[in-house]
Formats: C-alpha cells, sequence, structure tokens
C-alpha cells in the first residue's frame, strides 16, 4: 500500500514521496486533473498513461531519471512533451478519458525494482487548484494557498444529491428542505439554473407536441397543475425559508388571496402554443373552490393565461383525499367523456401518479415542497 507523506514545493518544483518512490511535478501551468485514483496506487503499481488534446499534453513515466526525454515544441498551444520507458506506451486521448475509458487497456503493470522518478510534466492550462485535487487523492497534505478542486464538497454536494433524489422521486414523504440546504435551494430557485432547467424541459415536451396529430373532433386534451407549474409561489416561499420552514396552510391561504403569483414564462409559452395548436387545456389544481376559486382565476388571467377550456378546483367531495386520488379522479373523468389527454405536466409526482395520467407526464423542477 502506498505511503503518503507531506508534499513540498522547492522553486517550483513539488516533491513528495510515495513509498521509496520520489515523485516530481514540474509546473508552469498545471491542467486540471481527472480520475488520478485510477492511475495512480492502483495493487501498487503504476500505470502509464498517455494524454493529448489540441492545447494540452501530459506524459507519465515511472523510470530511471537518466533515461528520461523530453521534447518541447516551440508552439505553446500544441506543445508536446514525452517520456520514454522501457516499457510500452497506452495511447489514451482526453476525450476518450472524460468519457470513462477503460484504463485497464493501458496498464502495463510497472513495478519499480528500485527508488526511481515518477515525473509528471503537465504544459498547457491551469496552476494550483489542479495540484491541490492530484495531492489530495493521494492523500497528502494539501498546500496551505491551494484551492479545493471539487466547489460541491461539503454540505453543497449534499444538497446537489438530496434534490436530484427529491426530482427523482427516491426520496420518501419529506416535510421540509433540510436546514443545511436554505443556501442551495436559494440559489437555484433564484438563478439560472432553474429557469435553464425548466426551458430544457419545454423543449423536450414541444418536440413532443410538434409530432401530434391532433384530430377534428376537439377532444385532444393537456393536462397541468397550477401552482409552481403555472404560476410560481416563489415569493411567498422565500419568506418561508424557501422550504425550510413547515408548510402553513392559513399562510397560504392568506397569500393565494392576494393573487400575487407570477406566470413561469415557459409555461406560459407552452400552454399559448398548445391553445394555438388546437388542444383543449385543463387546469387541474388542490386549491379550494370555495376560498380560492375566484382569486385562482384572476390570478391566471391577470397572468396570461386565457383560453383553456376549464379550472378544477377541488370541491367538499374531495376534500381529505391525496392529490393523487383526487387528480386521478379528475383525469377518469375527462377521459369519460372522451377526452384523450396527451400530456400531463406538474411540479409534484403527485400530480403525475394514479389513474388516466395520459399518454406521457412530464415533472417540473421544485424542490421546496412535497405534495402526497
Amino acid at each position: 500500500m502506498w505511503r503518503r507523506d507531506l508534499a513540498v514545493m522547492i522553486r517550483g518544483i513539488i516533491r513528495f514521496r510515495l513509498n521509496n518512490t520520489r515523485v516530481e511535478i514540474t509546473a508552469r501551468n498545471l491542467i486540471s486533473l481527472l480520475n488520478w485514483n485510477q492511475m495512480i496506487g492502483r495493487n501498487g503499481s503504476t500505470e502509464q498513461s498517455w494524454f493529448s488534446s489540441s492545447s494540452s499534453s501530459l506524459s507519465v513515466a515511472a523510470t530511471n531519471p537518466t533515461s528520461v526525454r523530453q521534447s518541447r515544441s516551440k508552439s505553446r498551444r500544441s506543445s508536446t512533451i514525452t517520456a520514454q520507458s522501457k516499457s510500452t506506451w497506452g495511447r489514451l486521448s482526453l476525450k476518450q478519458l472524460l468519457q470513462g475509458s477503460n484504463l485497464n487497456d493501458f496498464h502495463a503493470n510497472v513495478v519499480p525494482p528500485v527508488p526511481t522518478t515518477l515525473l509528471l510534466i503537465f504544459h498547457g492550462y491551469g496552476v494550483l487548484q489542479a495540484l491541490g485535487s492530484f495531492l489530495s487523492l493521494l492523500g497528502c497534505t494539501r498546500l496551505p494557498y491551494s484551492r479545493p478542486s471539487d466547489p460541491l464538497d461539503g454540505s453543497a454536494s449534499y444538497c446537489l444529491s438530496w434534490r436530484l433524489g427529491v426530482e427523482a422521486n427516491n426520496v420518501g414523504a419529506w416535510r421540509t428542505v433540510p436546514t443545511q440546504c436554505l443556501q442551495y435551494i436559494e440559489n437555484y430557485m433564484t438563478g439560472s439554473q432553474y429557469h435553464h432547467d425548466l426551458n430544457f424541459i419545454v423543449e423536450q415536451i414541444t418536440s413532443y407536441v410538434n409530432a401530434i396529430d391532433l384530430s377534428a373532433d376537439g377532444l385532444d386534451a393537456w393536462i397541468f397543475d397550477v401552482d409552481d407549474t403555472c404560476i410560481s409561489n416563489l415569493f411567498y416561499y422565500r419568506e418561508k425559508r424557501f422550504g425550510c420552514d413547515p408548510y402553513d396552510p392559513e399562510a397560504f391561504k392568506a397569500w393565494a388571496l392576494r393573487g400575487g403569483c407570477t406566470a413561469i414564462p415557459a409555461v406560459l409559452k407552452l400552454f399559448n402554443k398548445l391553445i394555438e395548436s388546437g388542444f383543449k387545456v385543463f387546469l387541474v389544481t388542490g386549491r379550494d373552490e370555495a376560498t380560492l376559486g375566484q382569486a385562482t382565476i384572476d390570478n391566471l388571467q391577470n397572468q396570461g393565461f386565457i383560453g383553456y377550456e376549464r379550472l378544477i378546483l377541488r370541491t367538499r367531495a374531495y376534500k381529505g383525499q391525496s392529490a393523487v386520488v383526487y387528480k386521478s379522479e379528475i383525469r377518469k373523468q375527462l377521459e369519460g367523456e372522451g377526452y384523450r389527454i396527451w400530456g400531463n405536466v406538474g411540479d409534484q409526482w403527485s400530480d403525475l401518479q394514479g389513474d388516466c395520467i395520459g399518454n406521457r407526464t412530464f415533472k417540473l423542477p421544485n424542490p421546496m415542497y412535497f405534495v402526497p
């Protein structure tokens, strides 16, 4: 097993030891390092690989220092550094490496019989960020002025995984956003990534819509959820710490009565395309009809949602039912009227589960709350 020792920098050359092997990294600029744990330290052997791209190259040699020869071209962008060894070189492009090519194909099984120098020469990009990544993978002490190579360490990494789990419906019925993810969710919802995700999904829906041949009977239907599908409650959830606070039904009711929800631009664009194409669009929401019906109608109209076939709100008959049961029953009724549900769009999995879900379902991102 490799022994990990302290790394030091002397005159621009970083030196450290792995067992009895002295390692030197000479760098004016370091390219970002990927998958070094696959290249060095596997079962006490050293793997040799050659990578190259249009603007940088890297050679790795485990040889006696006297046998190493280097040649560099005059052009910085096309610089090439080579090292020679008695072992056969494997060749692997940087593109192949990024795509996860199997490095076993290039394994040379070099076990140095005597202390040797592993010379790594980098040229082209970089500086100390790549070095920090390399040393941390080897288990060496990080240089005091190096930065972590992975910006998604600690809580940010956890929160990214948590959001992925939520969107994939792999997280069970959760009540609140983890408190350590408050800043992450705020950045996601108020930054550009949320809208990029929405636009990407709507592009996929549009491609699907363009391939549908509508019939002349007027029974081709499409279903949208309302809250955080058509109109956004982001301003409300900002005051609720983006879902870190528990759901407050009375506070949400007061917010909805104000009619302050704004249209989600990508969805409004899709909505208008469906209307123009001849679909009958149904808006199905869990909002209470008696208390929030008129406020919801006015809010939708003020935000440009005009021309839908029907807005369906929760009536007394469905009070106490889960969203899955309630919306399944509504869709079943629509199919009983002869409608063909081509698509179903919602921000909650409960919008898209149950019976009569439609020909295709599309989940919009929403990591702020969960509706069972």
